[in-house]
């Protein structure tokens, strides 16, 4: 009843405001996690994960790209399993937790990159190459973009 939403709204107040304090004073990636509690679905995780990474908070990114793989990783896999080929176009949404999962996949081996850590940067992107190959990315400039086409890129250039 009434009560229980006062408790709850009060609660997610106190907690949001916990990961506000816990941000500022340099402990992101316990932030991230509290934050991460709060996202509802995958769309919500890899917009925190874009945000935080554009920032270049890789350690809040890392959060939500590993939260988003944790909880949506096994229906990517489903979907994967489903396709012979990239969605039709019209029709990627569809496929929202492989798009996500494997876009999140690939964002932690950029992340791992960036930190000069090549191995871990190959191992997501062969991850995302040889599990996720069919995930496909929206770019809010109005298109999807293949994340296996961007993975085997970014492997090449490691070599």
């Amino acid at each position: 009843g009434l009560k229980d939403s006062l408790v709850k709204k009060l609660a997610t107040k106190d907690a949001k405001n916990l990961a506000a304090t816990l941000r500022k004073n340099g402990y992101k990636e316990l932030a991230g996690r509290i934050e991460a509690g709060f996202c509802a679905d995958s769309a919500a995780l890899l917009t925190r994960m874009w945000k935080y990474y554009n920032a270049k908070d890789y350690a809040s990114a890392k959060v939500f790209a590993e939260e988003c793989i944790a909880r949506y990783g096994e229906e990517a896999l489903k979907q994967q399993a489903s396709l012979k080929d990239f969605a039709p176009k019209g029709k990627e949404s569809k496929y929202w937790a492989l798009n996500d999962v494997g876009t999140a996949h690939f964002v932690l081996g950029e992340i791992a990159r960036l930190k000069g850590n090549k191995e871990e940067a190959k191992k997501q992107y062969n991850i995302v190459l040889n599990k996720f190959k069919y995930a496909q990315c929206w770019d809010p400039k109005g298109w999807y973009w293949k994340v296996a086409e961007a993975a085997k890129e970014a492997l090449d250039e490691l070599k």
